[in-house]
């Protein structure tokens, strides 16, 4: 056997004509034994050692009174705001995102099931609380169109849309109106993202990759514009859940579609037409004339609605508006603690709610961090958006999450701190406490158009499956498994099988090993993978390099394909004599001619046509299973007239 402590060896180009063959090392040829006790090894020390002095080092390292204050950063940021040079910044941004936050807020407020007014309660009361906690804006806070659909799931599920109390068989059951459904989901929401984020598990949503999140927000966005087709049509078809719920419900629609009401239709369509082309064609250019943005789906939002009142669109032509769906109330509502007996129903709903919209914050925050020099603290960020749910829980809000559309249009409007959230929060609150009532006779299908319009972009994303497949193979069947199942199943079951599926491939990927086969080339003298270059093959020995883990579970792979190798080998080289060899090893000191056995020679010039030298020196991991390659692999060589060495990394045993 041969040792070598770096797995570069090759023979000097010079020197080849030479018998016997010139190696150098670089130092002295030592047994393991000798290398040891010449540079003092040490006893390895054991495995947990060394974590525990990490996490030592660490807890020492950490105030305490740093880490309180780093749990509510206002305390740092707002000492040093620049009022004069900022806060005019500030207050048009903030007024920009308020006028999005009323259409956006209505119609994912009845996204998710609840009545609309839901939506603008979820981007005041807890944004006043993320103002203190949160870490990232230029971010957005409030509905998601994702989010909303994720939450509608349990709504439907758990709730009694008429309310009171339903009858089965003949005996009366209790029943939760899909309001206390929402805010048990948000304070559950709550209870887990201010949990993981104490405990220091933020960092472990790193298993939602960019390939899930870009597959997974796709097809929730097909469960969106699904959602939404029955009021584009004026159609009054039940509500389907479960998995498959996409295909149902077109079944659903169809056997309905004699029933559609033109009027409704009308109106979506001509709301659809001008949002698209407003964003389309005519925002574009108003980005060089003015940095504000179009408010168009407010001015749809009043014209319809005051359309609306005046021509009795819901008396005379049967449009369904916000007024059949629920009342707008003014004022606040009061503070309420969410049904402590639907806690354990929802909460296993509740989880993707809780992962889905943080990772869609935390990868906005990276994004504007990457721009503005900020970093985005997973863990504070966690606590940040779980404290804010739990809050929102007590006043009817439906989980917030990030907006990329209000985002980007928050930071366009010039933002530059926290205050932009607030100010858009207070302007809401205006609309809360004296402007609810007037949006009453709002068509429904105007929502509706606002929502598919929105999704206009995330549908062009579907060509993202390229990017991804071009870049690697496997991202691009975690892309299509993923968004398949979000479509066809459900939501949350395309992001469990999304997730199980992509730590699969990545498990896959680690533990499959790779053989490379590499030859010298005669004309350059360099060794080559010849499955990758074209090679002038000599009469010199290959190298079988091992590349991963050779366990019980990988050697049979590993051996089929080196078998695979060597015969494949066989067919285009002469047989091979077998015999001693001389090897003259160049060290720092002198050199001296060793002789060794058969079972531990380098192949020379005149007998290497069926040599092998096995390298070994990129093999993470061997087991005891695995170590019976090496005899194998010996029989293997020896049986076809050739001789085997054997490269290594580091030390092994005599």
């Amino acid at each position: 056997m041969y040792e070598s402590q770096s797995s570069n060896l090759c023979l000097d180009s010079d020197e080849e004509a030479l018998d016997p063959p010139h190696i150098s090392l670089g130092r002295p040829a030592l047994t393991s034994a000798q290398f040891a006790n010449k540079y003092h090894q040490l006893d390895p020390p054991p495995p947990c050692d060394h974590t525990l002095s990490v996490c030592k080092a660490q807890c020492a390292q950490t105030d305490p009174l740093a880490y309180l204050s780093s749990l509510v950063p206002v305390l740092t940021w707002l000492p040093g705001y620049k009022w004069r040079r900022d806060g005019m910044s500030d207050l048009i941004a903030g007024f920009t995102v308020a006028i999005m936050h009323i259409p956006q807020g209505m119609a994912y407020g009845m996204l998710a099931g609840v009545d609309p007014v839901i939506g603008i309660y979820t981007a005041f009361f807890p944004v006043l609380l993320y103002v203190l906690l949160g870490n990232m804006p230029h971010v957005s806070m409030g509905t998601f169109a994702v989010v909303s659909i994720l939450v509608s799931k349990p709504v439907m599920s758990f709730s009694n849309q008429d309310g009171g109390n339903q009858t089965y068989d003949g005996e009366e059951k209790s029943s939760f109106t899909p309001l206390e459904v929402a805010t048990a989901v948000t304070f559950c929401v709550g209870i887990i993202q201010t949990f993981l984020g104490l405990i220091g598990l933020g960092s472990l949503t790193v298993v939602i990759t960019d390939v899930l999140v870009s597959s997974f927000t796709v097809g929730a966005s097909f469960h969106v514009l699904t959602s939404q087709v029955k009021h584009v049509l004026g159609l009054r078809v039940p509500t389907v859940s479960g998995a498959g719920r996409i295909v149902l419900t077109y079944f659903s629609i169809g056997e309905h579609l004699t029933e559609v009401n033109l009027v409704t239709l009308s109106i979506s369509l001509v709301c659809l037409v001008l949002l698209v082309l407003a964003d389309q064609a005519v925002a574009p250019k108003m980005k060089t004339i003015c940095r504000f943005p179009l408010p168009t789906q407010l001015v749809l939002v009043v014209i319809f609605t005051t359309m609306s009142g005046y021509l009795q669109l819901s008396k005379e032509y049967h449009v369904r508006t916000i007024q059949d769906i629920g009342d707008i109330p003014t004022g606040l509502p009061h503070p309420t603690l969410p049904r402590t007996e639907l806690l354990p129903q929802v909460f296993a709903d509740s989880v993707p709610v809780a992962i889905v919209s943080f990772v869609i914050g935390q990868g906005l925050g990276r994004l504007f961090g990457a721009k503005y020099g900020y970093s985005v603290p997973p863990n504070q960020e966690m606590i940040a958006q779980g404290a804010s749910n739990i809050l929102g829980s007590f006043f009817s809000c439906l989980p917030i999450s990030s907006s990329l559309s209000r985002s980007l249009v928050q930071e366009a409007s010039g933002c530059k701190s926290q205050l932009t959230s607030l100010v858009s929060a207070m302007l809401l609150l205006s609309v809360l406490l004296y402007l609810g009532p007037l949006f009453q006779p709002l068509p429904v299908c105007v929502l509706a158009a606002i929502i598919l319009s929105s999704l206009i972009g995330m549908l062009k994303k579907v060509a993202d499956v390229n990017k991804f497949w071009s870049r690697s193979t496997m991202d691009g069947l975690v892309w299509v498994v993923t968004f398949l199942s979000t479509v066809f199943l459900d939501v949350d079951l395309g992001l469990v099988i999304g997730v199980v599926f992509n730590l699969g491939m990545v498990l896959i990927r680690a533990n499959i090993p790779t053989v490379v086969v590499m030859e010298r080339d005669e004309e350059s003298k360099l060794w080559l993978d010849r499955a990758m270059y074209k090679v002038s093959r000599g009469e010199e020995a290959v190298v079988v390099m091992v590349r991963g883990p050779v366990n019980f579970l990988t050697l049979g792979l590993v051996k089929m394909i080196i078998e695979y190798e060597i015969k494949k080998n066989k067919e285009t080289k002469p047989s091979q004599k077998s015999g001693a060899t001389i090897i003259k090893i160049a060290t720092g000191d002198s050199q001296e001619d060793i002789s060794t056995s058969e079972d531990e020679m380098i192949p020379d010039n005149e007998n290497s046509s069926q040599d092998v030298i096995l390298d070994l020196s990129c093999v993470t991991h061997i087991d005891t299973r695995g170590c019976s390659l090496l005899p194998w692999l010996e029989d293997k060589v020896k049986a076809g007239g050739g001789r085997l060495g054997l490269v290594v990394e580091g030390q092994v045993e005599d």
